[in-house]
């Protein structure tokens, strides 16, 4: 449990001791620190520090190879195409097989630093390919010698990083599928080896990515949730954080199904899980996509609140390149909000923190800079500035094209055929639209139809009317079930009816689409309506929440404080009875009482008894205790059953935040005796030295 409290500049390595690792030639170590390096400084990867890093890894690679060859020591499907029976060399000692264990790590994790390198700017084409390749024969290889180490774990994560590859590079979804599907059957029946669970988790959320990738919602959504049902309770930092995971993505998936309510409810029980302080960057991703998420219900100034928020804490903890995508988006909502002046000083930030400038035009740019630019035109359109957006994005362009980066230059012909348009150059707005046309293949159905609607615009603002006509029939059935887009070809359909005369068909069209869009205004206004209200009730429950949390420590604080007074009376009777003890027994001195002297030891008895009655029913005020935070006992027994009672109740006083001596005048004992219950309370737990207790039991009340 101690784990959430190292925060994430303590836990992730800089580049510089990384590289000093690796130079070290410290194997064993350098599948672990490199997996924290690549996943929270993936841009730094891009550069010439990552080269040297892949370089010293290939070093390490062919060393390995060498000497493992001239033991013998070989992955059976390396030996030939047909399995052969392994050979007495094959016979692997237990030190042997750790060594191959490390040996596939030191495979996948190389393999996924050279797929990061494939991604980094002013590659070549081919050898963009060339380097994506040599990613999966790297990972492949690390699957194979996997085997040979027979390190279920391993074994696993070897071909969860086969499958990212074989999904990322070559969109082979179903081998992809089919190594996740494997990887957990192997993992079945291993749950007490080293990290399986971890790597079960992991895995869970790779799957449920890639169906949702996919656009299998249905079945991303069952991946999703029996991977959040399997973080137990007591879970380690990382695996909540895998469980924050989990809760966006069904929040993604919800998202693009159009269930907007439980969307919302997704990111936000996802967002009171996540800490930024364990992990920032991830952190901000949620934000980003709870901003993107207000954007689509069409709360754009709700949305930009959690961009912002996501934008000031990767400057806090200076991961700004790590997070550079926030200040995209966030430039985007600024431009449907109609701030130009921010959306510009955003994009300014950003690339400041690349070591851009408005002058630097590469010969061959990076995707970071293609995207800022195109935003940054799209800003200039909006103020009118169309000379200026036409040379960032004919730069864009024939970029875009050279790169092979098909989406960024179609939405660059497209900005720049606005912009034509705009300032009354239609035909050279039309040659635009028919060169995105023409390259975007890749792009959704819905893209393309919008670019012909534009082009038919476009042709009827240069005179080819019978053109634009033919375009409009031609993609007008497809765009019956879009009422925005339907409504703009009608319109476009009754003027091109009312310039060729035809007024009763141009009326009969604009009739049409005025109905449609009534019922658009319509639908638009309940759906505001239905959105505000399910905020306003999860505004109110957040609110609930919190006020019940604050009555409870109200109540708990007015307890604790009865409890402590009542244990200082039974401090007091426990003198009254050892006086009124001594009292008697100096009082018979081994004298004959007298009557009255009689009386009165008989009065005393009678107020002894009393007492010590009163005594046995002291330790009922710890009772209270128990029920004090029964949530906290619930959950305390559901997530430990072997529990005593005694032991219990020693974690309702620690979780009540009462100190030792506090502690000590409850349970009637001396502080030696706490130290030994604590022992024994620590050892049940399994609590490591140095691991609190205090806040083990601190985040069995969070998981309540």
């Amino acid at each position: 449990m101690e784990e959430k409290a190292i925060n994430y500049n303590q836990r992730v390595l800089s580049l510089r001791q990384l590289r000093t690792l690796l130079r070290k030639r410290r194997t064993a170590l350098v599948p672990e620190a490199l997996a924290d390096y690549m996943r929270h400084q993936i841009p730094e990867i891009h550069t010439p520090d990552g080269y040297e890093i892949v370089r010293i890894l290939n070093d390490l690679i062919g060393k390995a190879r060498e000497e493992f060859n001239a033991a013998g020591i070989l992955p059976v499907k390396q030996v030939g195409r047909k399995k052969k029976a392994p050979t007495p060399k094959q016979r692997l000692t237990a030190r042997e097989r750790n060594h191959v264990t490390d040996f596939s790590a030191l495979l996948t994790w190389t393999s996924t630093a050279i797929f990061f390198l494939s991604l980094s700017p002013g590659h070549d084409p081919v050898e963009q390919e060339e380097t994506k390749r040599s990613a999966i024969d790297l990972a492949r290889e690390g699957v194979a010698w996997s085997e040979l180490g027979e390190d279920v774990p391993q074994r696993c994560i070897a071909m969860m990083t086969l499958a990212l590859h074989l999904e990322s590079i070559q969109n082979a979804f179903d081998e992809a599928e089919q190594l996740y599907r494997t990887a957990l059957e192997l993992l079945e029946g291993v749950e007490k080896e080293r990290g399986a669970h971890k790597v079960r988790l992991y895995i869970h959320y790779c799957l449920g990515a890639m169906l949702e990738l996919k656009g299998d919602f249905s079945r991303a959504a069952d991946v999703l949730q029996r991977g959040q049902e399997l973080v137990a309770t007591n879970a380690t930092a990382t695996e909540r954080g895998l469980r924050v995971g989990f809760l966006a993505l069904l929040s993604a998936v919800n998202r693009k199904q159009g269930n907007y309510a439980l969307a919302l409810d997704y990111g936000h029980q996802a967002l009171r899980w996540s800490d930024s302080d364990f992990d920032p960057v991830a952190h901000c991703k949620l934000l980003q996509a709870l901003g993107l998420l207000y954007e689509d219900i069409e709360y754009l100034e709700e949305g930009l609140k959690f961009l912002l928020e996501a934008i000031n804490i990767l400057e806090a903890y200076g991961l700004t390149r790590s997070g550079i995508w926030v200040y995209v988006t966030t430039a985007q909502q600024y431009l449907k909000t109609g701030d130009i002046s921010r959306g510009h000083e955003i994009l300014d930030r950003a690339e400041v923190i690349l070591g851009y400038n408005s002058t630097y035009f590469p010969t061959i740019p990076d995707r970071y800079l293609l995207s800022f630019r195109t935003i940054r035109a799209h800003l200039l359109i909006t103020e009118e500035e169309y000379s200026r957006a036409l040379t960032i994005l004919n730069w864009i362009i024939d970029n875009a094209h050279e790169l092979h980066h098909d989406h960024t230059e179609v939405v660059a012909c497209a900005l720049a055929a606005t912009a034509c348009g705009s300032m009354g150059e239609p035909q050279r707005a039309c040659e635009y639209l028919e060169r995105a046309i023409s390259t975007s293949a890749t792009s959704s159905r819905l893209h393309q139809l919008r670019l012909r609607l534009n082009l038919a615009t476009w042709r009827k603002e240069s005179g080819e009317l019978d053109a634009a006509a033919a375009l409009l029939n031609e993609i007008k059935p497809e765009l019956r079930e879009d009422h925005r887009y339907y409504v703009q070809l009608l319109r476009l359909q009754a003027t091109l009816s009312e310039k060729q005369g035809d007024l009763e068909d141009a009326l009969q069209l604009e009739r049409k689409a005025s109905e449609i869009e009534r019922d658009l205004l319509e639908n638009s206004r309940e759906r505001s309506i239905r959105y505000a209200r399910i905020q306003a009730e999860m505004s109110v429950l957040e609110q609930m929440v919190e006020r019940e949390k604050e009555e409870k420590g109200r109540l708990e604080h007015e307890l604790t404080e009865m409890i402590l007074k009542l244990g200082a009376k039974d401090r007091l009777i426990d003198e009254a009875i050892t006086l009124l003890r001594t009292e008697l027994a100096n009082s018979g001195g081994g004298q004959r009482e007298l009557p009255n002297e009689r009386r009165n030891s008989t009065g005393i008895y009678s107020i002894l008894s009393i007492l010590q009655q009163g005594e046995k029913g002291s330790s009922s005020s710890l009772s209270y205790l128990n029920t004090a935070g029964d949530g906290f006992l619930r959950q305390l027994r559901t997530s430990f059953p072997n529990l005593t009672t005694s032991q219990e109740r020693l974690c309702s006083l620690l979780h009540s935040g009462l100190n030792a001596g506090e502690i000590c005048t409850l349970l009637g004992i001396g502080s030696e005796a706490l130290k030994a219950r604590r022992k024994r309370l620590r050892k049940v737990f399994k609590l490591k030295r140095g691991e609190s207790l205090e806040r083990f039991i601190a985040a069995i009340e969070k998981d309540s």
